[in-house]
């Protein structure tokens, strides 16, 4: 398999994105994942390019979003694209989970990136620190499970009111805004 960087290739199976990324690691090639959810924002690719900067790594975004999203993903000049759903990942439903002892949308969230890791044979891993609690929770489960993966956190990216930029906050009512930003 021929490989050039910034080509955004994209896969669509786990069998394709886990060939790709076990072949680039037998070459030695750091493979860095950026687990995904289901919209695209600016903090999103905030870990986009924290990703990139990571010297000789190969970008792998796995992205459960619409394909309208697709190209703007593309346009950071990423390796691959790995287009999952659940379905996709998890064809009987998550059947194994991850107990982190924060709470069970935490231990379902590292579930998923640990699953995502396995899938994509990712050496290192990017986060993000709106998710403060996820962060901790995947650092923990790779120490004590002993995974071959190191996490990279990246700050949070604010609105110029100081809100954090995510999918929750947009539908907070401009009237209630001022307190959110105080929590």
């Amino acid at each position: 398999m021929s490989f050039e960087h910034d080509q955004g290739r994209v896969f669509d199976s786990v069998d394709h994105i886990g060939m790709f990324g076990r072949a680039l690691r037998r070459t030695g090639k750091p493979v860095v994942l950026v687990p995904l959810g289901t919209g695209l924002h600016a903090g999103h690719i905030a870990m986009i390019r924290a990703a990139k900067r990571i010297p000789g790594a190969v970008v792998v975004v796995a992205y459960a979003g619409p394909a309208e999203d697709h190209e703007r993903i593309r346009e950071e000049r990423i390796d691959a694209l790995f287009t999952y759903t659940d379905e996709m990942m998890w064809p009987g439903g998550i059947r194994t989970g991850v107990d982190a002892s924060i709470g069970m949308d935490v231990g379902e969230a590292v579930t998923r990136v640990l699953g995502l890791v396995g899938a994509t044979a990712a050496s290192d891993v990017v986060l993000g620190e709106k998710d403060y609690a996820q962060v901790v929770a995947v650092q923990r489960a790779i120490r004590d499970l002993h995974l071959p993966v190191k996490l990279h956190s990246v700050p949070t990216v604010r609105m110029p009111d100081g809100l954090a930029i995510s999918l929750r906050n947009t539908r907070i009512p401009a009237a209630d805004r001022e307190r959110a930003t105080a929590i």
